[in-house]
């Protein structure tokens, strides 16, 4: 891996871009306050990039143009730090069009989950810098911001703790809020631990990833080195048991777990559709066949609530038996 280039911590004041690398924002701009609401009363300011709304085809903007936002938002001053909106399809187009010297003079905390794993990973494998899978805008404009997802979020980026140990969440939430009458709302209910698929404990540079989004960078020069990382994937409400077992038998068959030192994986929606009669355990242990590292699932990461904030490339330890993740030294460098 490239040496590690750590962006400046975020601050109380400080303003955040709302950037739409993928997908542009559709919801109704009433709705879309609400959630900048939340950051304002951690007293972020946000500004809302202008294409973020622009649709080109199923995107906001031509890759290029999108590429352009997030080179104009590095350079500006008067922005401290970005976050994606949501995820979506397509952040891996941006990357052919960045320059990653400018990026790599201008490190600032990009933050979001789901597609955008393609642009901070790609950006990484390229750089060093460190990015980010975490909350994202549509975790703000959710009627709910858990406090196990805000503490996470002010603990890495805000605090710049130099270590945190992070454990199962005591509740998590996976209803279809926006679709609840009369009001939107999120139902939550008691959490089960993460639960262990093989012991063991290990130290690596950690690599948050949505799973597919990830793979679509394999045998591009936007490929991270997995030598020696901890692994912690996640997937979406759009896969089911089938797509999941595709994912992580490519995942063995590129030799990904020739190279790993543990994984982790994401609590999954519901509606995936795993049963007693098609587990996810038996999938990932079947994928894992003939390999000894450490293996925890069901993690507070990815398409339910509450979220981690995970970095890219800063050392972890992954303790399936105390059924931990922890990082193990700042993500971000502490300012003023």
């Amino acid at each position: 891996m490239k040496p590690l280039i750590k962006p400046p911590a975020l601050q109380p004041g400080d303003t955040l871009a709302m950037y739409a690398p993928a997908n542009a924002i559709s919801l109704d701009a009433k709705v879309v306050a609400k959630g900048y609401g939340k950051l304002e009363e951690m007293g972020f300011k946000v500004y809302e990039t202008p294409l973020a709304r622009q649709r080109h085809g199923h995107t906001a903007g031509t890759p290029a143009e999108r590429a352009k936002v997030l080179h104009d938002l590095l350079t500006d001053d008067r922005i401290a730090g970005i976050m994606t909106f949501w995820g979506g399809y397509q952040s891996h187009q941006v990357l052919e069009h960045l320059d990653f010297d400018l990026i790599r003079a201008n490190p600032k905390v990009i933050i979001g989950y789901s597609d955008v794993t393609s642009l901070t990973v790609g950006v990484f494998a390229k750089t060093g810098v460190v990015g980010f899978s975490g909350p994202a805008g549509i975790s703000f404009v959710k009627p709910t911001l858990p406090d196990y997802t805000r503490n996470a979020f002010s603990d890495v980026l805000i605090a710049a703790k130099g270590k945190i140990v992070y454990q199962a969440s005591t509740q998590w939430s996976d209803n279809q809020w926006w679709a609840e009458k009369p009001e939107p709302k999120m139902i939550f209910e008691p959490t089960p631990q993460w639960q262990t698929l093989k012991p063991g404990k290990v130290q690596g540079p950690l690599l948050p990833a949505n799973l597919g989004t990830l793979l679509l960078l394999n045998g591009t020069t936007y490929w991270p080195d997995l030598t020696g990382v901890v692994l912690v994937i996640e997937e979406d409400e759009v896969e089911k048991p089938e797509t999941i077992d595709r994912l992580f038998t490519q995942l063995r068959q590129i030799g990904a777990f020739d190279k790993i030192a543990g994984l982790a994986f994401g609590r999954l929606p519901r509606c995936v559709g795993f049963s007693a009669q098609d587990r996810l355990e038996d999938l990932i242990l079947y994928a894992t066949r003939g390999y000894n590292f450490p293996v925890l699932i069901n993690l507070d990461y990815g398409h339910t609530d509450p979220i981690l904030t995970l970095p890219i490339g800063i050392l972890a330890e992954l303790d399936a038996d105390r059924q931990s993740l922890t990082l193990l030294e700042a993500s971000v460098n502490k300012t003023g």
